[in-house]
């Protein structure tokens, strides 16, 4: 917890912006808002399992992914691969990263902003200095910065700004 105290103080977010934020992220998403999502999509047949049914995967499941055990965006995939197979037993609670790992879209970096910003934060820590992108990617242990690029621009904004 105390890097993400840290975190917090660095980057100057309140208690409350950040407990909206905690609960935007492990809160489950609500079963009628998938269910509507896979009616209104033709890869998944214009059809989707009902609401209670979707709910009772999630409780079961304690509302953690199967694979990993996170509660981290959690959702619903399908087991065989077939996005039109809505039966009970074909669907598993998974969380964003491990549904990913699993797709055709799959992530190259598991937990990539994460890595980005421990390195960015081991490397400001050791050094007192804000580290180039070759540094924070060795660091990371990733492929490349891609979508952290902002992410990273608003560090540096906000590490150097307090030195």
């Amino acid at each position: 917890m105390e890097l993400v105290r840290e975190f917090l103080d660095k980057m100057e977010i309140s208690e409350e912006d950040a407990l909206q934020a905690l609960l935007a992220a492990f809160s489950p998403l609500q079963a009628s808002a998938l269910r509507q999502n896979w009616m209104k999509n033709i890869s998944f047949g214009n059809s989707a399992p009902s609401t209670a049914d979707i709910w009772r995967k999630f409780e079961e499941a304690n509302f953690k992914c199967s694979l990993c055990g996170s509660q981290y965006r959690i959702t619903l995939d399908h087991a065989d691969d077939n996005p039109r197979n809505h039966s009970y037993e074909n669907l598993v609670v998974l969380c964003f990263e491990c549904n990913r790992a699993r797709s055709t879209k799959a992530t190259r970096d598991k937990g990539h902003q994460l890595r980005i910003y421990r390195a960015v934060i081991d490397h400001y820590h050791e050094f007192g200095t804000f580290p180039t992108n070759g540094e924070i990617l060795r660091r990371a242990g990733v492929e490349q910065i891609g979508g952290s690029t902002y992410m990273i621009k608003w560090l540096k904004d906000r590490l150097v700004k307090i030195d």
